[in-house]
C-alpha cells in the first residue's frame, strides 16, 4: 500500500517532482564541476566532465519517473493526446471512420436492446421458469394451439398432479359509461388464483379473494360476484390519473357499480392488449361446454416438477377424456409450453435473425475501418520508420496504432449510442401488437455495457491487422521508399486484398438478405384482400349487457345497421365477428 501511494502521488505530482529532480540534477552536477575546478579544470571543461561523469541525463530522468510513478498510465495519456492530434490533422478520415462505427455500433446496439427487452430480460412474474400456459391441440387436424373449453378446464383443474394451481382467462369487455368520457374498455375475465398463479403482487390494494367468487352460478356472462375490479397501470394512469385514491371507488360498468380494489404494476400485462380484470363466476353450463375453445389457462408448476413431467401427466388426462369424450375430445390432447414461449415465441426466430444481420453489418463496418486505417498507413510509412529506427520497438509502435484505433472506436460508441437511442425511439413508436414487451426496450445497463464492449472488439478488429502490417514494414525500405512503392508493396497489397475481399462477401450477404426482404415486402404488399379497404371504417361493439339473448342480439345489430346506414356519407353497413387479419375475434 506504500508503494502504491508513493507511484499514486508522483502521478498526481509529477510536475512539482520533475522541477525537484532537475534541481537536484543541477546541484550534482554543479558540486562535481566545482570539485573539478578546484583541482585546475576551467569551468567549461569541468562542467562537461562532470556531465560525463554523472551519466545520460535523460536516462536518470526516466528511470526515475518509472519507479516514482504509474508508467502505464502516463504512456497512456500520451498516447491519447498524440492520437488526437494525429486524427485532427486528418479530419476527412476521422468523420469517415466516425461514421462508419457510429452508425454499425448504433445499430447493432438499438437491435440488442431489443433482443434484450423482449427475450433476455426476466419475465416480472414470481419464479417465470415454473409459469406454464396449456392449450388444447390435435394432431391429427395439424398440432395447431388452441384455446381451451371451460369443462375440459375443470377435468384438468381437478386430475392433474404437477401444478400448484390452474387459472383459466376469458377475453371480455366493460363499457364505462357516465365517468368522464364513455369508453368500451378491453378486459378479461380470470378464475379464482389467477393472480395467485402469476405471483405479482399489486402495487395497490389487494388481489380477488374468495368471497369475491362466492356467488350463485349465473345464466349469463356477470363479470363478478362482488363487483369488483382490478386496474392495469396503463389504465389507472390515463383515465385516472394515478390517484391512489381510485382504491374502493365503485366505477359505472356494464351498467352497475364495480369497486376498484386493486392496480396491477405497469410491468404485469398479461395476457397482453387488456386493461382490466375482474372475476370470473361459475356458469350453470359450463360443465357441458366442451366444444367451445375460447379460454386461456395458465399454471405454476409444483416445486421440483420438470417441464416433461407435466406434458405427461397433462396427455394422460387428455387421454382419458378422449375415451370418456369420444365426440368433442377425439384426437385432442394438451400443449404444455414455458409462458416465455407464449409470449415472444412468435418474434424469437426474427429477432435473432435481425441480430445476426446486424452483427454481420458490423463486420462490414469493421473491414471498411480497418481498409482505412491501412490506406492511411502508407502515408505514415516514413514516420513509423523514423519511429523505429531513434529506437521505438514493434510493440511500441502497435501500442499507439492501437490506441488511435481505439479512441476512434470510443468515439464512435458513443456516437453510435446516441445513434441507438434514436432507433429505440422510433422501434418504440411500433404497436406492442406487433412486437411483445416493447415497453422494456430502452438503453440501460447492460445495453450500455454491450455497446462498451462492442467498441473495444470493434477497435480490436479495425486496428490490429493493420497496424501489425505497418509496423512489419522494414524501416530501412521505408525510408528508402516513396508512398507509391510502399502502396505497391507485396506484403501491403496482401493486406488490403483480405480486406477488400471481406467487405465484398459481407456486402453481397448483406444485399441478398436485403433483395429477398424487399421482395417479401412487395409481395406482401402486392397481394389482393378481396376488398377495397381505402374508405373502411371500423368500430367494436360489445352487447353482452345490453342484449343478453340471441333474439336481443339480434335485434340490436339490425337496428344499429339501420341507424348507420342513415347517416350521412354512409353507403354500406355491415356487422362480422372478427375483422380480415386481425388475430382474435371481436368480442360482441
Amino acid at each position: 500500500m506504500r508503494v502504491l501511494w508513493a507511484r499514486l502521488r508522483g502521478f498526481l505530482l509529477a510536475r512539482k517532482l520533475d522541477r525537484e529532480l532537475d534541481r537536484q540534477i543541477q546541484s550534482h552536477v554543479a558540486l562535481i564541476a566545482e570539485d573539478l575546478e578546484r583541482r585546475g579544470m576551467t569551468p567549461k571543461e569541468a562542467r562537461r566532465e562532470a556531465l560525463k561523469d554523472f551519466g545520460n541525463v535523460c536516462q536518470v530522468r526516466e528511470e526515475y519517473r518509472e519507479r516514482r510513478g504509474l508508467p502505464f498510465i502516463e504512456v497512456l495519456f500520451q498516447d491519447l493526446r498524440f492520437s488526437v492530434r494525429t486524427l485532427l490533422r486528418k479530419p476527412a478520415f476521422s468523420i469517415t471512420a466516425l461514421v462508419i462505427l457510429a452508425l454499425s455500433i448504433g445499430l447493432n446496439t438499438a437491435v440488442f436492446s431489443v433482443v434484450h427487452g423482449v427475450l433476455l430480460r426476466g419475465l416480472p412474474y414470481r419464479d417465470p421458469d415454473r409459469l406454464m400456459t396449456l392449450w388444447q391441440t390435435n394432431p391429427r387436424e395439424g398440432g395447431a394451439r388452441d384455446e381451451v373449453a371451460m369443462a375440459n378446464f375443470l377435468d384438468w383443474k381437478e386430475r392433474q398432479r404437477t401444478f400448484d394451481n390452474l387459472a383459466v382467462i376469458e377475453p371480455f369487455s366493460h363499457e364505462l359509461i357516465g365517468y368522464g368520457e364513455p369508453e368500451s374498455i378491453r378486459s378479461w375475465i380470470v378464475s379464482q388464483g389467477f393472480f395467485e398463479v402469476m405471483g405479482t403482487p399489486p402495487l395497490l390494494g389487494r388481489w380477488f379473494t374468495a368471497e369475491d367468487y362466492r356467488a350463485t352460478p349465473q345464466e349469463d356472462y356477470a363479470p363478478g360476484g362482488a363487483g369488483v375490479v382490478i386496474l392495469s397501470y396503463g389504465l389507472w394512469q390515463r383515465r385516472f390519473g394515478g390517484d391512489p385514491e381510485v382504491i374502493g371507488k365503485a366505477l359505472p360498468l356494464r351498467g352497475r357499480p364495480m369497486t376498484v380494489v386493486g392496480v396491477m404494476p405497469p410491468e404485469f400485462q398479461y395476457p397482453m392488449h387488456r386493461e382490466l380484470w375482474s372475476p370470473r363466476l361459475a356458469q350453470k353450463q359450463d360443465r357441458d361446454n366442451r366444444a367451445s375453445t375460447y379460454l386461456q389457462v395458465v399454471g405454476r408448476l409444483k416445486h421440483g416438477v420438470r417441464i416433461d413431467q407435466a406434458r405427461d401427466d397433462m396427455r394422460r388426462i387428455a387421454a382419458d377424456l378422449e375415451r370418456e369424450h369420444p365426440r368433442t375430445n377425439h384426437g385432442s390432447t394438451v400443449l404444455v409450453a414455458p409462458i416465455a414461449d407464449y409470449m415472444t415465441g412468435e418474434v424469437r426466430p426474427a429477432l435473432w435473425i435481425l441480430f445476426g444481420a446486424a452483427t454481420i453489418l458490423l463486420l462490414a463496418g469493421c473491414a471498411n475501418v480497418g481498409g482505412l486505417v491501412l490506406a492511411r498507413g502508407v502515408e505514415r510509412g516514413h514516420e513509423l520508420a523514423v519511429r523505429g529506427a531513434i529506437g521505438a520497438s514493434s510493440r511500441r509502435l502497435i501500442r499507439q496504432l492501437m490506441t488511435e484505433t481505439g479512441l476512434l472506436a470510443v468515439c464512435g460508441g458513443t456516437a453510435g449510442v446516441v445513434v441507438a437511442y434514436w432507433a429505440i425511439s422510433l422501434l418504440r413508436s411500433l404497436p406492442s401488437s406487433q412486437v411483445p414487451r416493447i415497453e422494456y426496450v430502452h438503453v440501460s445497463g447492460p445495453v450500455l455495457a454491450f455497446s462498451f464492449v462492442l467498441s473495444a472488439a470493434t477497435a480490436f478488429a479495425c486496428g490490429l491487422l493493420p497496424a501489425i502490417r505497418m509496423v512489419r514494414a522494414g524501416h530501412t525500405e521505408a525510408l528508402k521508399s516513396s508512398g507509391r512503392s510502399l502502396l505497391l508493396a507485396p506484403a501491403r497489397q496482401r493486406g488490403r486484398r483480405v480486406l477488400v475481399a471481406a467487405q465484398i462477401a459481407i456486402a453481397m450477404v448483406l444485399l441478398a438478405g436485403a433483395s429477398l426482404l424487399t421482395r417479401s415486402l412487395v409481395t406482401l404488399l402486392s397481394v389482393d384482400p378481396g376488398f377495397r379497404p381505402g374508405r373502411l371504417i371500423s368500430l367494436e361493439a360489445h352487447v353482452y349487457a345490453l342484449a343478453r339473448t340471441p333474439q336481443d342480439r339480434v335485434a340490436y345489430f339490425r337496428q344499429t345497421l339501420e341507424n348507420l346506414s342513415h347517416t350521412p356519407g354512409v353507403i354500406a353497413a355491415a356487422a362480422v365477428s372478427a375483422l380480415p387479419f386481425l388475430e382474435n375475434a371481436i368480442d360482441i
